[in-house]
């Protein structure tokens, strides 16, 4: 669910997954990636609604621009999830050094990590699309 690409509208999907269970026993999921195994969003709808936060824009005006479909909800609770996640190593596991961070640093210092990763130079695209191919990059 969410965006693929800069400028994309947000969309619904379903996707089949494979699953392979190791003599161990331990099941394991294999999802495309563009997706992060238990997210009902695509990694470029998070990165760059970590970007949006970072930037001071308001969690609904992020909502509606990344997110399918309408709501009459205030904001968006996936943010504050998606955040505590990265706190807690559960998504973005190899950003390093934000463990002291919160809120709004902590989407900034994400977004600009991410967008690092990219190895894009600064003056040939926007900061969105470092973080699109950051996250694209870093995920495989």
């Amino acid at each position: 669910m969410g965006v693929i690409t800069l400028g994309g509208r947000p969309v619904a999907m379903s996707i089949s997954c494979r699953r392979y269970i190791c003599a161990c026993g331990c099941v394991m999921l294999v999802v495309p990636r563009e997706l992060s195994s238990w997210r009902r969003y695509t990694l470029v709808t998070i990165a760059l609604a970590l970007a949006g936060v970072a930037a001071c824009e308001s969690a609904r005006g992020l909502r509606a621009r990344l997110a399918p479909g309408s709501t009459f909800e205030e904001g968006w609770a996936s943010l504050r999830r998606w955040l505590r996640a990265i706190t807690h190593g559960r998504l973005f596991r190899w950003i390093r050094g934000i463990s002291e961070l919160a809120g709004r640093r902590l989407a900034e210092r994400a977004s600009v990590v991410i967008a690092e990763t990219s190895g894009l130079d600064v003056r040939s695209c926007s900061f969105e699309s470092r973080v699109i191919a950051g996250v694209m990059s870093s995920s495989s």
